[in-house]
């Protein structure tokens, strides 16, 4: 990606577009732009493969909303990262697929999960502390986003839409390992 991302961002600078002098900073956005782009193509590609594009969507949706701010493990490096996440997708894909709970579970699941991840919420990395005024900011985000997850979750067993409350159980339960993970260090 970084030959694609030198290339562009030369002819951004060729053009006139960008200067040069803040060519690092473009750079580093480009790359994590075309790095963003591979990561949803190849997710969504997952779950068209295994039929499942919907609950990956919902996964994709859940998981990296909350997780912006509550945080969780990051793996060392960028390869180690793409094969981190894309097994614990298919994983979640074929949980998903093959739990049989009943939507009362799930929901019950779903309400004491969300109360983990805001009471753990935000879980900083090492490479990346927060100051106190950060982490409440973080923390007030966490909770609204739980609390939407919460809704959406019912909503969806309201109106009885397929595996979607067992998506946001499963989405939300790796997140809650991602936050131990991040804790512990060991994973």
């Amino acid at each position: 990606m970084t030959s694609i991302s030198e290339r562009l961002l030369g002819s951004l600078i060729k053009e006139n577009i960008i200067s040069a002098e803040d060519r690092e900073i473009y750079l580093f956005g480009i790359k994590e732009l075309l790095s963003q782009i591979f990561t949803y193509f190849i997710m969504f590609g997952i779950g068209a493969a295994l039929g499942m594009l919907i609950e990956t969507i919902v996964f994709t949706a859940v998981y990296m909303s909350l997780r912006v701010y509550a945080g969780g493990y990051h793996a060392s490096t960028q390869l180690r990262c793409y094969i981190l996440s894309f097994g614990m997708l298919i994983a979640a894909l074929l949980v998903i697929r093959w739990i049989n709970v009943s939507e009362i579970v799930a929901g019950g699941a779903i309400i004491l999960i969300g109360g983990i991840i805001y009471f753990m919420a935000p879980s900083e990395h090492k490479n990346k502390p927060l100051s106190q005024n950060e982490k409440k900011i973080y923390k007030k985000k966490v909770g609204k986003r739980v609390i939407v997850c919460i809704m959406i979750a019912f909503a969806a067993a309201v109106i009885d839409v397929g595996k979607i409350l067992d998506t946001i159980g499963v989405a939300m339960m790796l997140l809650v390992i991602m936050m131990i993970c991040n804790r512990q260090e060991k994973c």
